[in-house]
């Protein structure tokens, strides 16, 4: 389950908002390791799965100069944790909106930039704990779905490969119809010339015999 969630901005890594389950001190050392995490994401991936020492693993993503980071225990399922954290940055987008206006001319990234204290969204973990309780423990629900998510995409997988085999044996049969072609056509040349030599070996001394008369006959009488 998700077990802590951080809203930071990437600049800095200044926090924006948080959340966590408690203070235990496995908690305290998750807490420590996010908010350092936040501040070395300047160049970093915009998204990435971290696994720590503690068994459990990071999940970041960053969109417009927030990184949104969730934690949970590594034997959670992946599909779910990334799932919550695609809910928590589509209703924090939802709550910018809120604050500075939906317009086309506002600029998040520029309005996040100019924030001067942290905590400035502390007011968001009130969203972030009503959706983590539902991601608390995977439901039957939730488990059947990312089992369908994962045969979808198993089965689109598998679909492309057959489609790059029948690519490959498309191009292999292209390639043999061009080879067998230029074989008939060469094939024809020599069968033409090895039907004109036999023609000549049958035919030729009668021929010869007949020029040789022919000659013979014009000189004698011409």
């Amino acid at each position: 389950m998700p077990k802590l969630t951080f809203i930071g901005r990437v600049s800095d890594g200044m926090v924006l908002c948080e959340t966590y389950e408690d203070l235990q001190k496995e908690n305290f050392e998750l807490k420590t390791l996010a908010k350092n995490t936040l501040k070395k994401l300047a160049r970093a991936p915009d998204a990435c799965v971290l696994e720590t020492q503690l068994n459990h693993t990071f999940y970041y993503k960053i969109v417009d100069g927030i990184c949104y980071l969730t934690c949970s225990e590594a034997k959670y399922p992946k599909k779910l944790a990334m799932a919550f954290l695609e809910e928590i940055i589509t209703g924090f987008q939802e709550e910018m909106k809120k604050t500075w206006g939906s317009g086309e001319s506002v600029d998040f990234r520029s309005r996040i930039e100019t924030i001067e204290r942290p905590y400035f969204f502390i007011k968001f973990d009130r969203f972030i704990k009503k959706k983590r309780l539902t991601y608390l423990s995977p439901s039957q629900d939730m488990l059947e779905a990312q089992k369908e998510l994962e045969d979808v995409k198993n089965m689109m997988r598998q679909n492309i490969n057959t489609l790059l085999e029948r690519e490959k044996t498309i191009n292999e049969i292209g390639s043999m119809a061009g080879k067998l072609k230029t074989d008939s056509e060469l094939f024809a040349t020599k069968s033409k010339k090895l039907n004109f030599a036999m023609w000549l070996r049958k035919y030729g001394l009668m021929i010869a015999v007949l020029l040789f008369i022919i000659i013979a006959l014009y000189y004698k009488f011409w």
